[in-house]
């Protein structure tokens, strides 16, 4: 009986130490594990996400810099049609000196002035009288007309005083002389251009007449007024005046004033050295 007790009793005791460690399972395989989770309280996939080296998809793509939406307005600039393909505009501003149309007598219409910006023939002084114009201009020869004078007052001058009908008073139409500017070119088209830039003359109308080129037009102020030139042995002369469209002008009688104006033009064809 003592015996039986005593072998059940060792053989408990071989149990409980594994009998000597020859565990064929592998003991430490499982308890490590267990240990590792107690340690700290952490789980594998939370120490990964410590570091950031096993981030969320959502995370990873999170942007880090400015949030701000994009602008997505349509840009208008480039589509806007660039400016030199827009038509032009009209100019509405009247030209100094507006110009009406005429006949011209030979059924041609011309244009013609309508208004003219300076004074209109002037009162004669009470010593005119007439004037030394000098050799140069005094070699000049113009046919005169009845009643008209040469250098009254100012040489280089042609000049008719018409008396005022049904009145006392008198008027003075002046018209000038001379030799053409310096550095005038002798082609047309450049002579026209070199006369506007000379504050000459903007010419609306050229043509012959006789011996005499025949231009018209109006100065920088809008004022109408005409240009004969005549090339005379090698010497280019000229002969020019206002169209004296003005209302003072108009006021003597438009017939009156054409027939002084016309006549200081057939004068002005007779230049010659």
């Amino acid at each position: 009986m003592k015996l039986a007790i005593i072998s059940a009793l060792l053989l408990g005791c071989n149990s409980m130490t594994g009998g000597g460690g020859t565990d064929p399972v592998g003991s430490a395989g499982s308890a490590a594990p267990a240990g590792a989770a107690k340690k700290g309280g952490l789980s594998l996939s939370g120490e990964m996400s410590k570091d950031g080296s096993d981030s969320p998809p959502a995370a990873a793509a999170k942007p880090t810099g400015d949030t701000k939406a994009p602008d997505t307005k349509p840009d208008t600039t480039a589509a806007a049609p660039a400016k030199s393909d827009d038509p032009p505009k009209p100019d509405t501003k009247a030209p100094t000196g507006a110009f009406g149309t005429k006949d011209d007598g030979n059924h041609n219409t011309v244009p013609e002035p309508v208004i003219s910006h300076e004074s209109g023939p002037q009162r004669p002084s009470d010593k005119r009288a007439h004037v030394d114009p000098g050799p140069a201009l005094g070699a000049v020869k113009l046919d005169m007309e009845p009643n008209w004078d040469r250098d009254y007052e100012t040489p280089g001058t042609i000049s008719f005083v018409l008396k005022v009908p049904n009145t006392n008073d008198t008027r003075v139409f002046a018209f000038h002389y001379g030799y053409d500017l310096n550095g005038a070119p002798t082609d047309r088209e450049a002579y026209k251009k070199f006369l506007a830039d000379q504050k000459q003359l903007n010419v609306t109308l050229d043509r012959q007449r006789g011996a005499a080129w025949y231009l018209e037009g109006t100065d920088n102020n809008g004022n109408p007024g005409f240009r004969m030139l005549v090339t005379y042995g090698g010497k280019r002369l000229v002969c020019y005046g206002s169209l004296y469209k003005d209302k003072e002008s108009t006021a003597l009688g438009p017939d009156l004033r054409d027939k002084v104006v016309n006549t200081a033009k057939k004068i002005c064809e007779t230049l010659a050295l």
